[in-house]
């Protein structure tokens, strides 16, 4: 009985070493996520001119996984701001969001994601976007329809 138990004693040991090492391993492979998100991307892309008006949503890509239940899309002032045509949502499992919007023909816009004062956009783990200045401009609607009319009068 004693060596059963001496036995038993040194199988704990052998079971607890193995818990705790591979405790000390996961720690020691997660690593916390304390980089900020970025943008990489956006449609128009930043400083684009003569965008067609008749986009129907302004769209930015983030370099990961953004926690989906708020955005912050601001005005830099309320000329320069889009008319919104709905709610900003994401797609591509969170790394784009999209904003539907109704744009003029000939305007300048500029948009701030998460302006000064505002943090909505986070990554999931709660590392906030830092402030982003998206700027564009639209051309004029006549024009692009007349060239996509000349377009299809040179590829016929």
């Amino acid at each position: 009985m004693h060596q059963d138990l001496i036995h038993s004693r040194h199988y704990m040991k052998k079971v607890l070493l193995i818990a705790f090492s591979m405790f000390v391993l996961l720690t020691a492979c997660t690593k916390e996520d304390t980089n900020p998100p970025v943008v990489v991307s956006s449609t128009p892309a930043n400083g684009e001119k003569e965008i067609d008006p008749s986009l129907e949503g302004v769209t930015v890509e983030f370099n990961e996984v953004m926690n989906q239940n708020k955005s912050s899309w601001s005005a830099e002032d309320g000329d320069t701001f889009p008319e919104l045509n709905g709610e900003a949502y994401f797609i591509s499992e969170g790394r784009k969001n999209v904003l539907p919007v109704k744009l003029e023909a000939n305007k300048n816009y500029v948009l701030w994601l998460n302006k000064e004062g505002q943090n909505e956009f986070r990554d999931d783990s709660g590392n906030i976007l830092a402030p982003y200045k998206l700027e564009f401009s639209t051309g004029d609607a006549a024009n692009e329809e007349e060239e996509g009319k000349a377009n299809l009068k040179i590829s016929s």
